[in-house]
């Protein structure tokens, strides 16, 4: 088979072009240091270890080390010098989205979802955590399909629920209706 005009002109840079970009079974994943790092088994049966996986900054993501596929590129040609620019998981992909949609998820079933209508869907298959020292605001409506606990006070643009239950537990009845029952709450 021949390689066509470019591959008579240039035959020893087709190969070296072909081995700038290739794929690797990842066999192992290390993201304990600053860089996160693979060890891949590449086509033609080599394993290549301590691959630096390039990810984009405000993402992090350690996929499962059974079923993930690395996109290596040889930085300048070079294949001694491989970094991996993405990781995917093609049997844990989240596929069915619309076009315009995205989707954040994780192994266990919780994820992110951001609608091309503008929606955002947040779900998890256990909790979810919202951690803000300074305070939550919510702008809009909020429906509780379920109970609401709180460890501290709850108020309305009015006054807080401990200021209305005094009101109430100070309240009398008129016209000699027996007092409210004891104890009060």
């Amino acid at each position: 088979m021949s390689d066509g005009p470019v591959g008579n002109v240039f035959p020893d840079h087709i190969a070296d072009l072909r081995a700038a970009c290739m794929r690797g079974i990842v066999v192992a994943l290390d993201d304990s240091g600053q860089m996160q790092t693979v060890d891949v088994q590449t086509h033609d049966g080599a394993l290549r270890t301590g691959i630096e996986v390039y990810q984009p900054f405000g993402i992090a993501t350690a996929p499962p080390v059974v079923g993930s596929v690395a996109l290596l590129l040889a930085v300048g040609a070079d294949p001694g010098d491989l970094v991996a620019i993405v990781l995917v998981t093609p049997a844990a992909r989240m596929g069915g989205l619309d076009p315009g949609e995205t989707v954040l998820y994780g192994m266990g079933g919780a994820r992110v979802a951001i609608g091309s209508d503008g929606s955002v869907e947040v779900m998890s298959a256990t909790s979810v955590t919202i951690s803000a020292p300074d305070g939550l605001t919510v702008q809009g409506n909020v429906t509780i399909n379920g109970s609401l606990n709180a460890t501290g006070s709850v108020a309305d643009s009015v006054r807080s629920m401990a200021a209305d239950r005094a009101l109430y537990d100070e309240h009398t009845h008129p016209g000699g209706a027996s007092s409210p029952p004891a104890p009060q709450q």
